[in-house]
């Protein structure tokens, strides 16, 4: 899981990304319960979340894009924001990747 701020396209979210068979199994998993994970993301404010797969790697990503460029004075009320939703986001998916894993054996 990462957090990331995109100054010039005024945004921050997380992602996760999934990689090896193991990791894809868990993403089709995690897919089956896309509609309660987006939900989830999208109270903590996220304007958009994104599901992909592609050569052998398979992520989310979910962020947020403030209005009005990304200036100094909103920087503390944006990064404040990401840390709150970067809790969610972790607090979102831990618990789905650990009961995931433990019913594959990998944990």
């Amino acid at each position: 899981m990462t957090a990331y701020v995109g100054r010039s396209r005024n945004e921050c979210g997380n992602s996760l990304v999934l990689t090896s068979d193991a990791g894809a199994g868990i993403f089709q998993a995690l897919k089956t319960e896309r509609q309660d994970i987006d939900a989830e993301l999208s109270a903590t404010g996220y304007t958009k979340t994104i599901w992909e797969e592609r050569q052998g790697q398979c992520w989310v990503v979910a962020w947020r894009r403030f209005s009005n460029g990304w200036t100094a004075e909103q920087e503390p009320a944006q990064l404040a924001w990401l840390l709150a939703a970067t809790n969610t986001f972790v607090n979102t998916f831990r618990p789905r990747v650990l009961r995931l894993l433990r019913r594959s054996g990998l944990d």
